[in-house]
């Protein structure tokens, strides 16, 4: 590797001849991560003088659309600017924190400048999946059939009640055929 020197203002600066390479630490491929107010993407950034910036594209692979500056998700290849704990430095880590992720599956692009403005060609990408973060399993109480209750003649109402720490969306009344007995075919048929 051959070290260029340019002579700025009577200083002395060192100028960066390959390109930078960039990673990212957090999510790891194919990580499960519950959904929460935000979620904070890392990685490091390295290059032979100094790291001037890190961007990355967060893109959604059901869809393919890129999540804008704007909170939206559009067609566009689109770069966010992450926060560099050493701006300018030979190494540093990055961080780029997404509010509201929303369950899905994404990959994260990063990208990264040196202070000669060459980019990382790599395009390296990870995977990862933002899952509901609803570990509580729902509450359900059947009051009518009662316990071993039988019925002679249908039709026969089922009533009860279900809770949820986030929600009910469905239930579903399910009677084995083995549990219906000789009275319900015999109404069917």
């Amino acid at each position: 590797m051959i070290a260029v020197l340019v002579l700025a203002q009577g200083v002395a600066a060192r100028a960066a001849v390959g390109d930078p390479d960039v990673v990212v630490t957090s999510p790891t491929r194919q990580q499960r991560i519950p959904a929460a107010g935000s979620l904070t993407i890392t990685g490091t950034a390295t290059d032979d003088v100094s790291v001037s910036r890190v961007s990355i594209a967060l893109r959604r692979t059901d869809t393919g659309r890129y999540l804008s500056s704007a909170g939206i998700w559009v067609s566009t290849y689109t770069l966010l600017p992450a926060t560099l704990t050493s701006p300018g430095a030979a190494s540093t880590t990055w961080s780029y924190t997404w509010s509201a992720p929303v369950t899905g599956s994404y990959s994260v692009i990063p990208q990264a400048w040196d202070n000669g403005n060459r980019v990382d060609p790599s395009r390296s990408w990870t995977a990862f999946s933002v899952v509901s973060s609803d570990t509580t399993a729902p509450t359900l109480s059947i009051q009518v059939p009662a316990s071993n209750q039988t019925f002679t003649a249908g039709p026969v109402t089922f009533s009860g009640s279900a809770g949820d720490n986030v929600g009910v969306t469905a239930v579903d009344v399910r009677v084995p055929e083995s549990m219906a007995g000789v009275a319900s075919r015999e109404a069917v048929g």
